[in-house]
């Protein structure tokens, strides 16, 4: 049975804001059910996309360019 997690229970497991957690939710980033008026999100499958939306949105380190 898949166990559901509160949007503050993810936000503190993946030390994120619930700000963060419900723009990409709402944006379809991340899988979410409403239950009410709240949104529950699976836990193993919310943890894994987080995850990859934060590493992927990180900025990447670039080469200095030099002139000379």
């Amino acid at each position: 049975m898949t166990k559901f997690l509160s949007i503050h229970e993810l936000s503190e497991i993946l030390g994120l804001t619930e700000a963060w957690i419900r723009k990409h939710a709402k944006a379809g980033k991340l899988p979410f059910v409403r239950d009410a008026n709240r949104m529950r999100f699976p836990a193993d499958e919310a943890i894994a996309a987080a995850e990859l939306i934060a590493t992927s949105s990180r900025p990447q380190e670039t080469e200095a360019v030099t002139n000379g």
